[in-house]
């Protein structure tokens, strides 16, 4: 590992990824400040930092106007969102496939938050949340916001009162900057020092404690992560994230429940043996037709067998990769990324307003690629199918899109 990788994350936390699977919980919480537009940038940080589990807000998604296809990327379980109405905010949780993970039902309760049950190893419970809290004027009362955020939380220490092996971690934008957390007090002059105290007294009647400690927009710590198990948080750190503030990542001692993932088989149709397999099944016919007369099940048994046997002997196959990488991020585009990142760090180390104005200039380099990338992958994918055969749209029950190509049999 170069020094100049070591320098984003820490040396300890570089350890961790699929090959350490079940033995480290990494969560991503980030402002994305609307996550629709921003599917390329959001493969990219996904692909850094390899997370087991992303709290987001203000994801500025619609009400059945938004599916889940357009932003996620592979590897991760349908996400759990709590959405506006209209306009702004929004927050999700996203956790990988590869762990059980459901929503938990908060009742009335106004406070854009969201929470996910996941479970750990020895039947013990890990509540994973994600709250946004509105800045100034369209925050409302502060006081009030804290207020309807309590009820989550008496919800979630109903659920654990008789578990006492539960953890809680929560992240969000609390849009709260003027707590001093090392001792838990407000600056004097706070606009908001009513709403800021009663967010410490309320993390201590839930016995949360506030662990993240590096500002993450203009010097101002605004993005929290709390926790019922401090020692559990073996380090958390911001890495550059997806709008004007930076992500917290945070590494911790928790083992989950780990569903290994099927391989499975995909059939590679662009290099069918089209004339072989044609030759086969007018070979399969002269036997076929003089038995057609059979049993209605017999004949379609009889049938079945063929088609499996000419697949399997004239459709190459390969199998699905663990490894979840966007199919059109290269490894230039992850190499540029690390520069990126390394070049973020720096900038905001120094203070130098020439090296912030060097990262910036590459920052709008590399977003402009990354999406011209994504897009022409996705134009060839179509244009291929419809060159070469059929672009099939697909949808599930849970609204999820795809998209895939198949070779129309005429042509064999």
């Amino acid at each position: 590992m170069t020094d100049g990788q070591t320098d984003i994350l820490p040396r300890h936390s570089l350890r961790y990824a699929y090959a350490s699977r079940g033995k480290n919980w990494r969560i991503l919480s980030t402002n994305v400040n609307s996550i629709a537009g921003k599917p390329a940038e959001y493969a990219n940080i996904v692909e850094y930092s390899k997370p087991d589990v992303i709290p987001m807000q203000e994801t500025k998604l619609g009400q059945g106007t938004h599916l889940n296809a357009e932003f996620m990327p592979s590897g991760f379980g349908l996400p759990k969102r709590r959405d506006r109405k209209v306009g702004g905010g929004g927050v999700l949780v996203a956790v990988r496939d590869c762990y059980p993970a459901v929503e938990v039902d908060i009742p009335e309760c106004s406070a854009e938050v969201i929470w996910v049950e996941v479970s750990l190893r020895n039947q013990h419970k890990l509540y994973q949340g994600s709250y946004y809290r509105p800045p100034g004027p369209s925050g409302g009362n502060t006081a009030f916001q804290i207020d309807e955020l309590e009820k989550s939380l008496s919800v979630i220490h109903q659920k654990t009162r008789n578990n006492p092996n539960y953890a809680i971690f929560l992240g969000g934008d609390f849009n709260m900057g003027d707590i001093d957390w090392e001792h838990e007090t407000v600056i004097a002059d706070s606009r908001e020092k009513l709403g800021s105290e009663k967010l410490i007294q309320s993390l201590g009647d839930y016995h949360l404690s506030q662990v993240q400690r590096e500002p993450t927009r203009e010097h101002r710590i605004l993005d929290l992560l709390c926790t019922n198990k401090p020692p559990m948080v073996k380090s958390t750190y911001v890495i550059l994230g997806l709008s004007d503030r930076a992500a917290v990542v945070a590494d911790c001692d928790v083992k989950p429940m780990y569903h290994k993932q099927k391989q499975r088989f995909i059939h590679i149709f662009s290099r069918v043996n089209w004339s072989k397999m044609k030759e086969d099944t007018i070979e399969f016919a002269s036997t076929f037709l003089p038995s057609i007369m059979k049993s209605a099940e017999q004949n379609w048994n009889f049938f079945k067998t063929h088609i499996i046997k000419i697949m399997d002997s004239h459709v190459p196959t390969k199998t699905t990769s663990s490894r979840y990488s966007p199919p059109w991020m290269t490894n230039q585009h992850k190499q540029i990324c690390k520069r990126k990142h390394r070049l973020f760090n720096r900038a905001k180390k120094s203070g130098n307003p020439t090296k912030m104005q060097e990262y910036k200039q590459l920052q709008r380099s590399v977003v402009k690629d990354l999406k011209r990338s994504r897009w022409t992958f996705i134009n060839n994918f179509i244009t291929d199918g419809w060159l070469h055969g059929t672009v099939v749209e697909r949808r599930s029950l849970t609204g999820e899109l795809s998209l895939s190509c198949a070779r129309p049999a005429a042509d064999g």
